[in-house]
């Protein structure tokens, strides 16, 4: 099967070898200055995770965040980055569309189903880049160390000389050995380097690799390989070992350990309402029908408050009565999940994001167990964090004081915070 390139004017854009380069440019297409500025990344997400198990590498955390996240991150940074097409398993396709809505918010991006390998899964990648770009980079999602930095160089590369690859000089010493173990001899590492992603191509290179490899019947292990095969030069970009490949759980505490989080700063967070019988309760985002309401210029949603307050102290930002006083009408009867939301994006703008909240409700009723999943989803969604970075749990004070007579709720809250952009990390 050809592989077709999309295009926004037809449809059913032509195949390839309809529009094929031979190994040359043709006439009217240009990698002019400007092209440094548009890049259509493919990051590929597909792989079966046997090794690494579920729920599979790419949605595994890292830092507390997904593993294909970091590389999402850095692409939307990258200026040269116009489209991303993301390419991963059907079953994953609503978790990925979930991690790119959050973190590719000014990129175009495109959703690709996987294949039987990654050669096919890529192939499905390119069929879905645009028609307008003169250059293609690919990137493995299993490496979270990738750096907007690195992508623009490994592109401005290809730009240069036509094929260009992230890598690092082999540093330990390799031996050819036979299948039982036996060395037959030791190489040379002084001239080896260690092919990593992103690889970056001028577009007309990697559609007639793919398409030659196709019609040959030939699998390699990397997109390079193919264009080596051709007989184009590639060029290796000096990257460094944080843009290793996660394979099994191992790789990821090794990871983790290189890029490290960066400062953790912690917060604390109280707040505590009146109840009701004429109001609704709310709870972390979720409306409950047994038990009275909480008073509030808000839904009076103590859960959301508590742990608005703790983010806020975590980034000395201020309490919540602060950024929205119950004197403001644009905050009457507001949804507390809103205003975490809104929370979160004032520690982004400090250069802070989330990393972990754990809330405890202190209440006579309702028995909240049956929902706590609902109210970690409803506010991990608001902050940017996955559900397991959220834990809610709830006590009574065994009737004494006013929550143990119920006339009132308390919450308390732990946060902790994490740099935005990690030191060196850009």
């Amino acid at each position: 099967m050809p592989i077709r390139r999309a295009s926004a004017a037809a449809p059913d854009p032509l195949p390839l070898q309809l529009r094929s380069f031979c190994g040359h440019t043709p006439s009217g297409f240009s990698l002019g200055p400007m092209s440094s500025l548009s890049v259509s990344a493919v990051i590929v997400a597909a792989g079966s995770s046997t090794r690494f198990g579920r729920p599979g590498k790419v949605f595994a955390l890292l830092a507390g965040k997904p593993v294909l996240e970091w590389s999402l991150d850095a692409h939307e940074q990258c200026p040269m980055v116009k489209e991303v097409v993301i390419v991963g398993q059907s079953p994953d396709k609503q978790k990925i569309w979930r991690l790119a809505g959050r973190s590719l918010r000014t990129t175009p991006w495109k959703f690709a189903p996987g294949g039987r390998d990654r050669q096919e899964s890529v192939a499905r990648g390119l069929q879905s880049v645009g028609e307008d770009f003169p250059l293609v980079s690919i990137h493995d999602a299993a490496r979270p160390g990738v750096t907007a930095a690195l992508i623009e160089q490994v592109a401005m590369e290809a730009q240069r000389t036509g094929a260009a690859v992230a890598g690092y000089p082999a540093r330990d010493t390799l031996k050819v050995c036979e299948r039982d173990g036996t060395v037959i001899r030791t190489t040379d590492r002084r001239r080896l380097w260690q092919a990593a992603t992103p690889q970056a191509f001028q577009a007309h290179l990697l559609y007639d690799a793919y398409e030659k490899a196709a019609a040959e019947g030939l699998t390699f292990t990397d997109d390079a390989g193919l264009v080596e095969r051709m007989g184009y030069p590639v060029r290796m970009v000096a990257a460094d070992e944080t843009i290793l490949k996660i394979t099994t759980p191992n790789d990821l505490r090794a990871l983790e350990g290189m890029l490290g989080t960066g400062t953790v700063r912690t917060g604390f967070g109280y707040d505590i309402h009146r109840t009701s019988p004429e109001r609704a309760l709310v709870l972390g985002g979720v409306r409950f029908e047994e038990g009275p309401g909480l008073v509030g210029h808000s839904d009076a949603d103590v859960v959301c408050h508590a742990a608005a307050d703790a983010l806020l102290g975590a980034a000395a930002l201020g309490d919540i009565g602060r950024h929205f006083p119950d004197t403001d009408p644009r905050f009457a009867g507001i949804s507390s999940i809103v205003l975490l939301g809104h929370v979160a994006g004032l520690l982004e703008e400090a250069g802070w994001r989330p990393f972990s909240l754990d809330v405890t409700l202190i209440a006579e009723r309702p028995k909240i167990a049956p929902r706590v999943a609902e109210m970690r989803h409803r506010m991990a969604e608001a902050l940017g964090l996955e559900d397991e970075s959220v834990s809610i749990k709830a006590t009574t004070s065994e009737g004494v004081g006013p929550a143990g007579q119920g006339e009132c709720m308390e919450a308390h809250a732990v946060a902790q915070i994490v740099p935005l952009r990690l030191p060196g990390r850009v």
